[in-house]
């Protein structure tokens, strides 16, 4: 436990599975200032033979690395990285991915306030190759949202050790939305805070991703394949609210459509008014309604 003005702050592992890309030393870099002072930083080597030797430094934290030195699949490295731990609160990190500043502190402070919580979570910004935004999660938390599909990405969620004690890991078997299934894990034991405000930043890069993106085939097996392993542990009131979502998915779609609709109207009226207002014969009558306004006001009573 290290404390700083009085106050404890419980060690957080920073768990980074990394394929030694060019960008692991940015995502480095972001752990290394972040303002919440007692963190650890695993790295795993992914990759197998050939990964750079790391500093055991980054900043003032501590590096370790582990592996075997053999290639490994993304449960597999996120397990191994689970096991090197030490933490009381436990985050990952991928190496194309980075940290904002305050992130784990956040983090760590909401999960602080709430004993019955498992996790928390901030919304996580998505940029592409240039830096560009092109999208955010941002999502306040909904427990059946997170059982029909995943809305948390990795490295926007901090967790509690006993989560570990209690027996979640990873399942080896998956390669593709194993966060998802971990998160489901966690979902069992505990509730998950959301912090509002963007706390990291997803790299989104061709070729270089999950795959999520890339491959829809494989990406609708593997969930598949999740539905069915949770379906049969979730009860009767969980399916009924999933079903319910899909009930109710038509009559959302109608009110969405609506929304847009309005918007068009109301949008076509204000370009009417300003072409209106822009126009010749509404300045060359401005003098006169200003003539008409200032009567009224000395002669309110005048027809």
């Amino acid at each position: 436990m290290f404390e700083k003005n009085g106050v404890s702050h419980p060690l957080v592992s920073v768990i980074i599975r990394s394929l030694d890309r060019p960008t692991l030393g940015e995502a480095l870099n972001s752990v290394a200032v972040q303002s919440y002072p007692n963190i650890e930083i695993v790295v795993v080597n992914a990759k197998g033979k050939g990964h750079r030797i790391l500093n055991s430094k980054c900043g003032r934290f501590p590096i370790r690395m582990t592996g075997n030195h053999e290639s490994m699949n993304r449960s597999q490295a996120a397990n191994i990285g689970l096991h090197a731990a030490h933490g009381s609160y436990l985050i990952f990190l991928d190496d194309d991915d980075w940290f904002l500043p305050h992130h784990i502190e956040n983090l760590q402070w909401a999960l602080a306030r709430y004993d019955n919580a498992i996790a928390a979570y901030a919304g996580i910004q998505c940029v592409d190759e240039s830096g560009k935004e092109i999208s955010r999660y941002a999502d306040d938390f909904d427990p059946i949202q997170l059982r029909i599909e995943n809305f948390i990405p990795m490295h926007a969620l901090l967790f509690r050790r006993r989560a570990l004690d209690n027996g979640a890991h990873f399942d080896a078997a998956l390669d593709l939305c194993e966060d998802w299934d971990f998160w489901l894990q966690l979902l069992e034991q505990g509730e998950f805070r959301f912090v509002d405000e963007i706390g990291a930043v997803y790299r989104i890069q061709k070729g270089m991703g999950s795959g999520i993106r890339e491959n829809r085939t494989r990406t609708r097996q593997v969930m598949i394949t999740i539905y069915k392993k949770w379906i049969a542990r979730w009860n009767d009131d969980t399916l009924w609210a999933i079903l319910e979502y899909a009930r109710c998915k038509k009559t959302a779609d109608a009110k969405e459509q609506e929304l847009l609709l309005l918007k068009q109207v109301i949008a076509d009226r204000d370009r009417q008014i300003s072409d209106l207002m822009n126009s010749t014969s509404w300045r060359i009558t401005q003098p006169m309604r200003t003539i008409s306004t200032l009567l009224k006001k000395i002669w309110p009573n005048s027809k």
